[in-house]
């Protein structure tokens, strides 16, 4: 198999996202739901290197960032420290997930959170799922440099 062969898909991703939510929080109760690209105030990224170049995006709202932060650390009141590292931190355990199904091997970056979105000219966005967690938006992301690799 080829690092264009491989195929990530929702299914794949949308189950990884269940086991990371209960291993972080106890709980997997996340769903499907329409995201506007407005509901989205933060991204944290991972970039991947090596056999399959890409990365995975995490965007959320700030309510969202808050509260995961909140339920992550088990403290009511987070700092914005608290918050950039709790959303980075989905963020590589989402990647570590998905560089764990891609053939390698691979190197995975720091996490990286900015205050809007990322975007990346040399990759296509493979799957991406909008979805809800405690009302708050939140949508994973995974792009392939792969794909788009000459």
């Amino acid at each position: 198999m080829t690092s264009t062969d491989v195929v990530i898909d929702g299914v794949v991703v949308d189950a990884m996202l269940s086991d990371i939510f209960l291993a972080l929080l106890g709980e997997a109760d996340v769903y499907a739901n329409p995201v506007s690209d407005a509901d989205l105030s933060l991204s944290a990224s991972v970039s991947m290197t090596g056999e399959w170049p890409g990365h995975v995006v995490v965007g959320c709202s700030d309510g969202f960032a808050r509260r995961f932060a909140s339920r992550l650390f088990l403290t009511d009141i987070v700092s914005d420290s608290d918050i950039v590292d709790a959303i980075g931190e989905l963020a590589n355990v989402v990647g570590g997930n998905v560089k764990s199904v891609v053939p390698g091997p691979n190197v995975l970056s720091l996490p990286h959170v900015v205050r809007g979105s990322e975007y990346w000219p040399n990759a296509a966005e493979a799957v991406r799922l909008d979805l809800c967690w405690e009302g708050e938006p939140l949508r994973v992301s995974v792009w392939s440099a792969a794909s788009v690799k000459e």
